[in-house]
């Protein structure tokens, strides 16, 4: 029967195995267990002499085989180069993204910062004068309320005077509580301690009237003042 041998080393000796055909022999050589040293015999192919590997026609199998094997590895390891560049180059790049993002972050930053300046000053430019609230009106507040600039001075002349009476009355009612108290005790019909009474009332009905008038006459003023500010503040809207 034509085929191929080799020699197995065993526990106590060596034992031939075959007849194999050669793609069994190749299939040996690729997964290791035949090297270029095993001894192989073949009726035709050594002359059925036992010769090694290398030196028989399965020699060229085996440096195909190990020629083949050396090229998948070279493949893998360029392979495994490939896939370490592109890594690298996917982090550079991310890197780099990220560089570009901040800058573009910044760039926008600026710009909106630069913007709210420009936008600061245009207003500052523009804008009405902080204490034209307390001038009787602005023009185009005359505009839209033709007569409410002379109602709100007509308003402040009468707080001005209905105020200024009753400082007077008040006035008046100190003095004339003082000399009556005055003439009281001359002649004769004020004790002490009913003239001390009168005048405690007189004193402190004098300063709550007093504090009194005061307070009206602020809460009037600030009023007239809120009613500028809302009619300048709704004109300068419409504008």
């Amino acid at each position: 029967m034509s085929g191929w041998f080799y020699t197995k080393s065993g526990f106590a000796s060596d034992h031939t195995v075959g007849p194999l055909p050669e793609k069994e022999m190749a299939r040996l050589i690729s997964i290791g267990k035949l090297g270029k040293n095993s001894v192989v015999c073949h009726p035709v192919q050594t002359n059925n002499d036992w010769v090694p590997l290398r030196k028989s026609p399965l020699f060229e199998i085996y440096e195909n085989f190990h020629l083949e094997v050396k090229r998948e590895a070279a493949a893998k390891k360029r392979e495994k180069k490939r896939q370490r560049l592109e890594r690298e180059r996917e982090i550079e790049a991310a890197k780099q993204e990220k560089k570009e993002a901040r800058k573009k972050q910044q760039a926008e930053q600026l710009a909106a910062q630069r913007k709210r300046q420009r936008t600061a000053a245009s207003n500052a430019r523009t804008a009405s004068p902080v204490n034209e609230s307390s001038k009787p009106m602005a023009a185009h507040s005359k505009k839209d309320y033709p007569y409410l600039s002379q109602y709100l001075r007509i308003a402040e002349i009468l707080v001005d005077v209905t105020h200024g009476i009753l400082f007077f009355i008040l006035f008046v009612y100190i003095v004339l509580g003082i000399i009556g108290l005055i003439r009281m005790a001359s002649l004769g019909n004020l004790s002490a301690q009913y003239g001390l009474l009168l005048s405690l009332g007189i004193i402190a009905g004098g300063v709550l009237s007093f504090y009194s008038i005061l307070w009206s006459r602020i809460i009037s003023f600030a009023f007239l003042e809120f009613i500028k500010v809302v009619v300048n503040i709704e004109s300068n809207t419409r504008k």
